[in-house]
């Protein structure tokens, strides 16, 4: 049986990847803390998060293993060439509200730093 914190965070990409921001925005706080390169969550945002593993680390926190892909793949204004990139969404919920997320440019580290690797 999945955890339900792990539902509530797969619901959050499921909605983003159908364009439905409002939805994904639904499960924060109102004081949530984002960290600010989570533009993936922006209808606006130059990214868009493709999850590709869920890990429940429990108490609450739930590590995504997720590709970053660019919404284009050159940047408005300065033409730069974005890559995809991978990293991991670290959300800690609480009653089933985001309560924070941190963005881990290191995938790696990231699964190192939980003991996963």
């Amino acid at each position: 049986m999945r955890h339900p914190d792990v539902a509530t965070v797969r619901h959050v990409y499921e909605a983003l990847a159908v364009g439905n921001h409002s939805s994904a925005r639904s499960i924060l706080t109102d004081d949530a803390e984002l960290e600010h390169h989570a533009d993936w969550l922006d209808e606006d945002g130059l990214w868009r998060a493709v999850p590709l593993r869920f890990i429940d680390l429990h108490g609450g926190r739930i590590l995504v293993v997720v590709r970053e892909e660019p919404r284009n793949p050159r940047t408005p204004g300065t033409g730069l060439l974005l890559e995809p990139r991978l990293c991991c969404h670290l959300w800690t919920l609480r009653s089933g509200r985001a309560m924070a997320l941190q963005v881990r440019p290191d995938h790696e580290a990231a699964l190192a730093d939980e003991g996963l690797v």
